[in-house]
């Protein structure tokens, strides 16, 4: 699994089962089948339910590296689809960011369906706070 806390606002909007679950979907199915790993490196997220504009969006950080994600939604977010577009998200931006195949294949190797919880670690959440005052930024004076 990969282990996701998060805020009460955003715990309250999930459809979680009794362990901390989304359903799968067909898009996740696969990682449902996957073998449980011990020491999985893309487990250990924070995430926060934020509103930007007319946007509603997730932002994630990486408790260990506090590497970004960002999701902006322009309707109401899908949230029962959470687990497709955290891997969606992740893989993307490390396409972005310049990984090379063999780096995206060891991220896949590792992908799996979300654990959440709302156990939030205070120095994550500053950076997710911190994240969200720059994405402001540039919203309102950048452009």
């Amino acid at each position: 699994m990969i282990q996701l806390n998060v805020t009460q606002k955003l715990f309250r909007q999930l459809p979680l089962d009794q362990f901390g679950q989304l359903a799968p979907t067909p898009a996740t199915k696969a990682f449902y089948g996957q073998p449980a790993q011990g020491g999985n490196p893309l487990s250990g997220w924070h995430a926060n339910l934020i509103a930007l504009e007319h946007y509603s969006c997730l932002l994630f950080a990486h408790d260990r590296t506090r590497f970004p994600l960002v999701m902006l939604w322009a309707g109401t977010p899908d949230f029962a689809q959470l687990n497709y577009y955290f891997v969606d998200a992740l893989m993307n931006v490390l396409l972005e960011c310049g990984a090379n195949e063999v780096q995206l294949e060891a991220a896949q190797r590792y992908l799996r369906p979300l654990q959440v919880g709302s156990r939030c670690d205070r120095s994550t959440l500053g950076t997710l706070n911190q994240m969200k005052d720059e994405l402001e930024q540039l919203l309102w004076y950048e452009r």
